[in-house]
């Protein structure tokens, strides 16, 4: 997109703007997460988006627990559900072939937003109200990210660069007028900060966003030797050399693991990566091996395991109860800056349409609210 104009009362129209995606507080976490997409993954589909449909804004939004993709248009008559599927599909279907079959069922049945229920999901999603750990500012780097790409690869516009300013400052404002993200930014600083409890070597088992957000906060924050591993070695490769880490094989992994004082798993696995019994083994072999694990898969990917400090979202919950409870106390502060925001710059504009259509929810936002508050406040 070229234009470069900014967006008026009167040139926004509730039809210009649909998100459509998936993710951990709208599908099976497990889907959520394996559907994320790396940088390498964003482009492809920003570029396959713009040869398909070069008359739509687009910006891909991938971070650790969710994939989605927000379309806007100055057509006359818009972006609707039906097209924004159809984009969906098309976009990111060859990106999730082969994965697994619950992560395929999410993938076809992904949640949609249209008019004011998109832009408030924005918000909400700047806000860290749509995170898995409640306040998360890491979001904001992500949504800039997210930005910062589609205006390079020509796909953002008008529309959506109204939507995001807005976002971002709002991002910024409840941030800075409430306790919504008290006590640290987010999930890197979480577990660098529990991880500070520990001196020795880090392995860091997945170097997807949730792996990348970790390690970078890590090399920051501790000293110890850090080790990267993944599925794929050459994403882990590419993430050790950023922040002068070393790397490991999966094959070697439970060397990896031996030679370790802290152990994060961060991937996305149907199935737990550190079962009890290849822990206990392990323990066999090297009786003096105590190692703290922080597990911040969605669904967990540690085992329990007797005898070994295992620490997952639930956990960090409760070692920062104080600062939790905070954050929760200020959701409703920030709710109400985001409803003044859509009623100032955008219910004001237009009648919204009366109908929002979700493959999952009838009411989207509320089913998503619903859920966030469901899940446990951490930080």
């Amino acid at each position: 997109m070229t234009s470069s104009l900014p967006i008026t009362p009167q040139r926004f129209r509730p039809e210009s703007i649909v998100v459509i995606g998936v993710s951990a507080t709208t599908a099976d976490s497990a889907g959520g997460r394996e559907l994320a997409l790396g940088p390498d993954d964003v482009v492809r589909v920003s570029d396959r988006i713009a040869s398909n449909v070069p008359h739509l804004e687009s910006v891909v939004v991938a971070t650790c627990d969710r994939t989605e993709l927000v379309l806007g248009s100055e057509h006359p008559h818009g972006v609707n559900v039906a097209q924004a599927i159809d984009v969906w599909h098309g976009a990111l279907g060859i990106e999730f072939t082969g994965a697994p079959s619950p992560c395929l069922a999410a993938a076809a049945h992904p949640f949609v937003l249209d008019g004011r229920s998109a832009v408030e999901h924005l918000l909400r999603m700047a806000c860290g109200l749509e995170s898995s750990l409640l306040g998360d500012a890491d979001i904001l780097g992500q949504l800039r990210q997210a930005w910062y790409s589609a205006e390079a690869t020509g796909t953002a516009g008008p529309v959506t660069r109204a939507v995001f300013r807005d976002a971002f400052a709002l991002g910024r404002r409840a941030r800075a007028q409430t306790d919504i993200s008290a006590g640290g930014a987010g999930v890197g600083s979480a577990v660098a900060s529990l991880a500070s409890m520990r001196s020795g070597p880090v392995l860091i088992i997945g170097a997807g966003p949730a792996g990348t957000t970790i390690a970078r906060r890590l090399a920051k924050e501790t000293q110890g030797e850090i080790t990267i591993t993944n599925r794929t070695i050459a994403h882990a490769e590419t993430l050790a050399s950023e922040i002068g880490a070393r790397t490991a094989d999966m094959a070697a992994l439970d060397t990896a693991l031996l030679r370790s004082e802290v152990v994060v798993s961060a991937v996305s696995s149907p199935t737990p990566i550190l079962t009890s019994g290849r822990l206990s083994g392990l323990r066999h072999l090297q009786p003096d091996w105590t190692p703290m694990i922080i597990d911040v898969g969605a669904p967990a990917n540690v085992e329990p395991t007797d005898a070994f400090d295992i620490v997952g979202l639930d956990g960090l919950a409760r070692r920062h109860a104080a600062v939790s409870d905070r954050r929760c106390a200020a959701v409703p502060l920030v709710e109400q800056l985001i409803a003044d925001v859509l009623e100032r710059r955008y219910d004001l504009r237009l009648a919204w349409p009366s109908t929002t259509v979700t493959h999952h929810h009838a009411d989207p936002v509320s089913a998503v609210s619903a859920q966030r508050s469901s899940l446990p406040c951490v930080f």
